[in-house]
């Protein structure tokens, strides 16, 4: 069985959302608009989806989505993601890490 750690594990730049998500579409549309390339898991559409958002909660403290993750670490929720990209730093932190 997947695991939440084993999809995070699987690229560099990972988010976890829901389709319907308001919060969730505001950080892809800050990621959309610096070019960055992720990896989105629906938990909305994924059989395990349940599963997969109470094992994010152990990971980040989170409940909620969107959960984005860097290099297999949490990095920040929506409002943040939208926070980070506005203040230039995601596409700082993205360029030192050779993502962007």
């Amino acid at each position: 069985m997947t695991t939440a750690q084993d999809l995070i594990d699987q690229d560099h730049l990972v988010m976890f959302s829901k389709t319907w998500c308001s919060y969730s579409n505001v950080a892809k549309s800050a990621l959309n608009s610096i070019g960055a390339q992720y990896t989105v898991y629906e938990l909305n559409e994924m059989d395990n989806g349940g599963d997969i958002q109470n094992q994010l909660s152990k990971i980040s403290n989170i409940s909620s989505v969107p959960q984005v993750f860097l290099n297999g670490k949490y990095l920040s929720d929506g409002s943040g993601t939208k926070a980070l990209v506005k203040s230039g730093k995601l596409q700082n932190i993205l360029k030192d890490a050779s993502l962007l």
